[in-house]
């Protein structure tokens, strides 16, 4: 059985279908483009950090030192490197100074670890230190060495 209704009643309900309808449609391309765009933005790059050579004091009893050679460099996001390059540039006596310090806290079991992970903290610790945030994501290594004296 199907009851009439008024006629400003049907308008208002084919009104309120369409309406749905309408939301329902959605700009693909639109929203695709703009998922690139934030994808591309939060793509990690690297930041050199450079070359340290550093020599360990002795501190067992010994007396042997070491040496630590090693290439660092730090992830940012594609958005944030410029920004970090700069500040790596502009700061590259204080953070060298703050590995020198750290590397030289270090034992010979944190330098012989596989991952690394006190210095890598180091480092990213070290490089973030001037931002309200941290933007560096990660530390890693084009190469590294350490022996004994």
């Amino acid at each position: 059985m199907i009851t009439k209704l008024p006629g400003n009643v049907t308008t208002t309900l084919l009104l309120a279908l369409g309406m749905c309808l309408q939301v329902g449609c959605i700009d693909s391309e639109g929203m695709i483009s703009r998922r690139r765009e934030i994808t591309r933005g939060m793509r990690l790059e690297q930041v050199d950090l450079g070359r340290f050579h550093i020599t360990l004091p002795p501190k067992t009893p010994d007396g042997k030192g070491g040496v630590v050679n090693f290439h660092a460099f730090v992830q940012v996001t594609n958005r944030d490197r410029d920004h970090v390059q700069t500040i790596v540039d502009e700061s590259i006596p204080r953070l060298r100074h703050h590995m020198l310090m750290a590397v030289r806290r270090f034992s010979a079991d944190d330098l012989t670890e596989p991952e690394l992970v006190a210095l890598r903290k180091e480092l990213v610790e070290a490089v973030n230190e001037p931002f309200k945030e941290p933007l560096v994501k990660e530390a890693g290594f084009y190469k590294f060495k350490f022996f004994t004296l």
